[in-house]
């Protein structure tokens, strides 16, 4: 349960600090990397609402056979476009 919180704060963090690049660099698929980021959110919170209340399998469900593959295409499309951005914007 413990485990499954962390992940969800982390997650939050870090989506923030990505938020705050995008607007410093004034990154063109903002909105549509926000709105990503935000339905990833909705289901974390879910699952961990879940998670919390002793529905443990279906957090571990969750983290095992949908983020890996969410992650992976997430990174593969947008956050690479991500990068390739901040290269050309960023000092």
């Amino acid at each position: 349960i413990a485990l499954f919180a962390k992940l969800v704060q982390h997650t939050h963090t870090h989506f923030e600090s990505e938020a705050a690049l995008m607007q410093q660099s004034n990154f063109p698929a903002i909105r549509e990397h926000t709105d990503e980021h935000q339905r990833v959110l909705g289901e974390l919170d879910r699952f961990g609402n879940k998670v919390a209340s002793g529905s443990i399998a279906m957090g571990r469900d969750y983290v095992q056979h949908h983020l890996p593959g969410w992650f992976d295409l997430h990174a593969r499309t947008m956050d690479s476009a991500l990068a390739a951005h901040l290269k050309s914007h960023i000092p």
